[in-house]
């Protein structure tokens, strides 16, 4: 972190400079960091794949650690009015599209037969449909912003399932982003979101998603090492042995 929040003269949409010593004194973080916080609970985004009851019992678990560490926890309202992936759907694949028509014909076959079909579709949208979209995907982060603009760190599941094989392009055949709904909100808006192990089901792990607000990475770094240091979570991790 002490090089990340470092400012880039080439980067022309770089954030100031952070001081970086905060970030090496994490473990020093007080354990009344989260006494009075706001905490959003979000489980119904008015979008994608209704978690796994496995995944919202964990995640409503993790709500409970912050709430026993003094932080106020409510449920927050449904983000989206409409559904913002259609949207996001064509200004992805517009930009999936024209990377993959920069490849090298060769290189081509690498790509997965499922991303080529999927940017395809933009071949038939119309250039007043992409701005359509654009503006779309606008309200839906003004939308956001508003509706969790109170909490000072918002929970969700990190993903809408426990697993799904790993040849797979996600949990849903037909659609990539389903099993990730969670993170689209804090992808679109740029706001800080980490994810951590914070439960089992089936013996595989679950994780849940901590985000905070545009700018306070280390708030939510403060948050999550409050969180990692209450749960009660004995990791099995896999043993290597030498052949």
């Amino acid at each position: 972190m002490s090089v990340l929040v470092q400012p880039d003269a080439r980067d022309f949409e770089a954030l100031p400079p952070c001081a970086a010593a905060p970030y090496a004194a994490l473990a020093e973080t007080a354990d009344d960091f989260l006494s009075g916080k706001r905490i959003g609970l979000m489980l119904d985004m008015g979008f994608g794949q209704r978690p796994e009851s496995a995944v919202i019992t964990i995640a409503e678990a993790a709500a409970k650690i912050f709430a026993d560490a003094g932080a106020i926890v409510d449920i927050v309202p449904q983000v989206a009015l409409q559904d913002p992936m259609p949207a996001l759907n064509l200004f992805l694949q517009s930009r999936v599209h024209n990377e993959l028509m920069s490849l090298p014909l060769a290189r081509r076959h690498l790509v997965l037969e499922h991303l080529i079909e999927w940017s395809r579709r933009v071949e038939m949208a119309s250039a007043p449909d992409l701005s359509t979209a654009l503006y779309g995907l606008e309200d839906f982060k003004a939308r956001v912003t508003h509706i969790l603009s109170p909490y000072d760190y918002v929970i969700s599941p990190a993903m809408t399932v426990v697993e799904f094989p790993a040849e797979a392009v996600g949990a849903d055949d037909d659609d990539h982003f389903a099993h990730y709904s969670y993170a689209i909100p804090f992808n679109q808006t740029g706001a800080p979101a980490i994810t951590v192990p914070a439960g089992f089901a089936n013996a595989m792990p679950v994780g849940i998603q901590i985000a905070g607000r545009r700018n306070d990475g280390l708030g939510l770094f403060r948050a999550t090492n409050i969180f990692e240091r209450r749960r009660e979570l004995k990791m099995n991790w896999p043993q290597l042995t030498k052949t």
